[in-house]
């Protein structure tokens, strides 16, 4: 049993939410990674939680009845990002 799943089990606890961010994605296998978030979701959905994290390659296949996706608006060195210059974006 995950712990998330301990803490979500009890409809009782106050421990609903899970942020999780997701570093060196390179250096864990895409397979492994998508069956642990999948996993979570399952436990998430079960125990009426929500998981929310954040990736930079990994792209998780989301249902839109039940997930939504929020993408980086701003340009960056390597990647989009969620912070910069608002002004720009406006124009």
């Amino acid at each position: 049993m995950l712990p998330f799943e301990i803490c979500t089990s009890d409809p009782s606890s106050p421990f609903r939410t899970l942020i999780f961010d997701t570093p060196r994605q390179q250096e864990i296998h895409s397979e492994d990674l998508d069956a642990y978030f999948k996993r979570l979701k399952l436990i998430a959905t079960q125990n009426d939680a929500q998981i929310v994290f954040s990736t930079t390659s990994y792209r998780f296949d989301i249902d839109p009845e039940l997930d939504s996706e929020w993408l980086p608006r701003f340009g960056g060195f390597e990647q989009p990002m969620y912070l910069g210059d608002f002004q720009n974006l406006m124009d």
